[in-house]
């Protein structure tokens, strides 16, 4: 069962359940009586013919756990089952969870949320690919490496940042009015200790907490030595892939021959068989300005070889027909007041095929 409702927007309730039945091979009896058990042991018989797209979150992840269920499975994979889901439904669909492994379903859930994984039978804490910790959750809790201090006071904010740089203090979170403050084992009495250290702490409320998973969770992940190790499973992984992919490549010549050969032939084309230097291109003149300044202009064109002046034309619209008619590939017009308008710094007119 996947994170996102993944079943048929389109579909009814019902209809998806018969869907998911076909798809594991049941036959129609089989499956017209186990799509009615399933509607009416996730609530969903009275709107067994309402669309997908019209249900609610924790609707969505009861047809999803009933499709999932539906075969009867030995093993349950769920990702993040209760995410968005409110704190009703998710408890109703931890109910069911329960049912099932009741008889004999074996479930594995991923979470983020501790209240949930404080509900499992076993838990394994991972990071990064690694597992950090793992059994029952009260075994979890019981060997922590830190006692759990509680702290009423005012300013805690500021009474925290104070806190966070003692080096035996694994890490300090503001619940409301009060401190959670997570101190190493190697402190005896860690209470005495903080109000050594902190003087103004013995006018504070302190009293030693039960630990949580969210206690063990922070203790157990986090950290340098953490990203060091994500980084190099990350190297690792990036290697892991290359060399597979190296594999796949030397035994599929055809493959292999199109990744070298295709860029060579671009480079090729685009080093030496496509010329971008643009050199003589048949123009003609249309000079309507007869100025000292349209000649200079003209014969400095002449001098370039970026064009071949071929040709002289009276009207721009001879001079369109040329390019029409295939005799230029541009024509330059200098209008009747070229030279006024060169010295306005006006642009020119050009026309090109």
């Amino acid at each position: 069962m996947t994170q996102k409702f993944s079943l048929y927007q389109d579909l009814t309730i019902q209809e998806n359940l018969e869907f998911m039945g076909q798809i594991f091979g049941m036959t129609k009896v089989q499956r017209q009586q186990r799509v009615q058990q399933q509607l009416i042991t996730y609530g969903l018989d009275q709107r067994a013919n309402r669309r997908a797209s019209e249900l609610s979150g924790g609707q969505r992840q009861r047809l999803a756990l009933a499709a999932a269920t539906i075969h009867r499975p030995d093993l349950l994979l769920l990702d993040e089952p209760t995410s968005a889901v409110d704190p009703e439904n998710r408890r109703d669909f931890w109910e069911q969870l329960f049912d099932l492994s009741d008889q004999g379903t074996t479930i594995l859930v991923t979470t983020h949320y501790m209240d949930e994984a404080e509900r499992c039978h076993g838990l394994a804490i991972m990071e990064a690919g690694v597992v950090h910790a793992n059994g029952t959750p009260n075994d979890l809790m019981a060997a922590m490496a830190v006692t759990v201090v509680e702290i009423e006071a005012e300013q805690l904010r500021q009474l925290k940042a104070k806190i966070i740089q003692l080096s035996p203090v694994r890490s300090a979170a503001q619940l409301g009015v009060r401190l959670r403050v997570l101190v190493s084992k190697e402190i005896d009495d860690p209470i005495g200790w903080l109000q050594v250290k902190i003087p103004s702490l013995s006018q504070s409320v302190m009293s030693i907490s039960r630990p949580s998973l969210e206690d063990v969770f922070v203790t157990c992940t986090g950290g340098e030595a953490t990203m060091i190790t994500r980084l190099w499973l990350s190297l690792l992984r990036i290697n892991a892939i290359v060399i597979k992919e190296l594999r796949q490549l030397s035994r599929d010549r055809i493959t292999f021959g199109m990744i070298v050969m295709i860029p060579l032939i671009q480079l090729l084309l685009f080093g030496y068989a496509i010329n971008t230097n643009v050199r003589n291109v048949p123009t003609a003149i249309v000079d309507q300005s007869h100025s000292a300044t349209g000649r200079m202009l003209v014969e400095s064109i002449k001098a370039t070889q970026v064009v071949d002046v071929i040709a002289s034309y009276a009207t721009p619209q001879q001079g369109q027909q040329a390019i029409m008619d295939g005799k230029v590939k541009a024509v330059l017009v200098l209008p009747p007041d070229f030279q006024r308008r060169i010295a306005k710094a006006t642009a020119i007119r050009t026309m090109a095929c």
